[in-house]
C-alpha cells in the first residue's frame, strides 16, 4: 500500500513538473520569436543607418613574411573585393587589406572602423596620411582584451584619426581569412551597437535561465537526462562566449589564454553530453562498448589538442582537432537519429524538430558568411536563434519525457493494484 501510494505521489510530482516545463519553455520560445520580429521591424525602419562607403583591396600573402613596408611599395598587386567583403576561408599565411579614405568622411567628425568578427587571431591596422603613420592599432582574440587599442567593445574596433585623406592597411593572422569590414560615424554607430548587442544579451539570459531552471529540475527529479541537458547548455555557453567575444571582454579580459581553454572545454562538453543526452531522451538500447568508444575518441582528440594549448603551439592543431572531431560528433548524432527511427522511439519527432533548426540557422549564417544572403540583423544572428530554439525544444522534449515516465508509472501502478 505503501509502494502504491508513493508512485501516485511520483506520477503527480511528474505531472507538475512535465507542465512547468511546459509553460517555461513556451514563454521563451514565444518571447525569442516576439523579440526576433521586434528586431527585424526595427531594423527595416532604420535605413538611414548606413556605413559609410568604402572600397576595399586585399592581398594574400602565404609567406607571413611581409611587413607593412613591404605592403606600401608599388610592387605588390592588390585585388578588389566584391561588396566589400572577403572570405578565404581556413588557409595559413596572412590575409592584408588597403582602405583609401576622402571625400567618404568628414576631417572633423569621429569614424570608427569594425572588424565584424570577434574571433579574429590577430588583427594590426595602421593609419596613414600623406606618407606619414598616425597610428597603428592593435586587437585580436589571441591578445588580451585589455591590451586592445579599443578595449570598450568586445568586436574589434579602431578608431580612426582625423585627417583628410587616410590611407588604412589592415593585416590579419590566424585560422580564418575573412575581412568583413565597415566604417562608421560615431552616431549611426552607437545606434548599430544598440542593435547588435540586444540579441546576444537575450541569448545568453535565455539560455543562462534554461541552465538554472533544468538544474533545478535535475535536482528534484534526479532524471539523468536533464544533468546530461545541463552539461550540453553549459558547453555551449562556454563556447559561444569565445565566438561572441563576450568570454574574453567580460570574464578573462587580462587573458587571451583562458578563452581558448572555455572554446575546448565548451565543445568537449557539448560533444559529448549532447551524444548521452541523444540516446537517453530517444530511450535507445546501444551496445556500451559502441558509446565508450566514440566518447574515447573524442576525450582524446580534445586532449591532444589541449596539451597543444598549454604548449602554446596549437597555431595548426586547431584545424585537425576540429576536422577530426566534428565529423565524429556528427555522425553520432545521425546515427542515433536512425536507431531512435528503427527502435520506434517516441521523443524522435521533436529531436529532429530540435536539431533541424540548429541546421538552419547555421545555414543561413554561412550563407551571409560567403556573401549569398545580405548582413543584416536577422542573418548575422540566425545561428544563435537557432541554437536557441534548438534548446527551448530539446527542453520541451524533456517535458514530454516526464509525461511517458508519468503514464508508465501510473499503468504500472494499476497493474498492481489489480494483482
Amino acid at each position: 500500500m505503501k509502494n502504491g501510494v508513493k508512485k501516485v505521489q511520483n506520477g503527480n510530482q511528474f505531472s507538475q513538473n512535465a507542465k512547468s516545463s511546459w509553460i517555461f519553455s513556451l514563454t521563451f520560445l514565444g518571447s525569442l520569436l516576439f523579440l526576433n520580429a521586434s528586431l527585424l521591424r526595427a531594423s527595416s525602419q532604420d535605413e538611414e543607418m548606413r556605413p559609410v562607403p568604402i572600397s576595399v583591396e586585399y592581398f594574400y600573402d602565404d609567406s607571413e613574411n611581409l611587413k607593412i613596408e613591404d605592403m606600401r611599395s608599388e610592387s605588390i598587386t592588390w585585388q578588389t573585393a566584391g561588396k566589400g567583403q572577403v572570405n578565404l576561408g581556413l588557409v595559413p599565411g596572412s590575409l592584408w587589406a588597403k582602405i583609401k579614405l576622402g571625400n567618404q568622411i568628414n576631417p572633423g567628425e569621429t569614424y570608427l572602423l569594425q572588424f565584424g568578427i570577434p574571433g579574429a587571431d590577430y588583427l594590426d591596422v595602421y593609419f596613414y596620411s600623406e606618407g606619414q603613420l598616425l597610428s597603428w592599432q592593435q586587437a585580436g582574440d589571441h591578445r588580451p582584451h585589455k591590451q586592445w587599442s579599443q578595449p570598450w567593445y568586445r568586436i574589434p574596433t579602431f578608431e580612426v584619426p582625423k585627417a583628410e585623406r587616410l590611407e588604412v592597411y589592415l593585416r590579419l593572422d590566424g585560422t580564418q581569412k575573412s575581412l568583413p569590414l565597415q566604417i562608421w560615424a560615431m552616431t549611426d554607430f552607437v545606434h548599430q551597437i544598440a542593435q547588435q548587442e540586444l540579441p546576444i544579451l537575450v541569448y545568453f539570459g535565455a539560455l543562462t535561465a534554461l541552465l538554472l531552471y533544468n538544474s533545478i529540475m535535475a535536482i528534484a527529479t534526479r532524471i539523468t537526462a536533464y544533468f546530461t541537458y545541463c552539461l550540453t547548455l553549459l558547453g555551449i555557453l562556454l563556447f559561444q562566449s569565445h565566438v561572441t567575444g563576450f568570454g574574453g571582454f567580460l570574464l578573462w579580459p587580462l587573458s587571451a589564454k583562458l578563452s581558448d581553454f572555455a572554446r575546448t572545454i565548451g565543445m568537449l562538453l557539448s560533444y559529448c553530453s549532447s551524444i548521452i543526452f541523444a540516446i537517453q531522451l530517444l530511450n535507445l538500447s546501444l551496445p556500451r562498448y559502441l558509446l565508450r568508444s566514440v566518447l574515447v575518441y573524442i576525450v582524446a582528440i580534445f586532449s591532444f589538442y589541449f596539451g597543444f594549448l598549454l604548449l602554446g603551439s596549437e597555431k595548426y592543431i586547431e584545424r585537425i582537432g576540429f576536422l577530426l572531431s566534428f565529423p565524429a560528433w556528427m555522425l553520432s548524432i545521425l546515427f542515433c537519429t536512425f536507431i531512435g527511427y528503427r527502435q520506434r522511439s517516441q521523443m524522435l519527432r521533436w529531436f529532429l524538430v530540435a536539431w533541424s533548426s540548429l541546421l538552419a540557422g547555421s545555414a543561413v549564417f554561412m550563407l551571409m558568411v560567403f556573401g549569398l544572403l545580405p548582413r543584416n540583423l536577422f542573418t548575422s544572428s540566425a545561428l544563435l536563434i537557432g541554437s536557441a530554439v534548438e534548446f527551448i525544444l530539446l527542453s520541451l522534449a524533456l517535458g514530454m519525457r516526464i509525461n511517458y515516465l508519468q503514464n508508465q508509472a501510473r499503468a504500472e501502478q494499476e497493474e498492481r493494484i489489480k494483482a
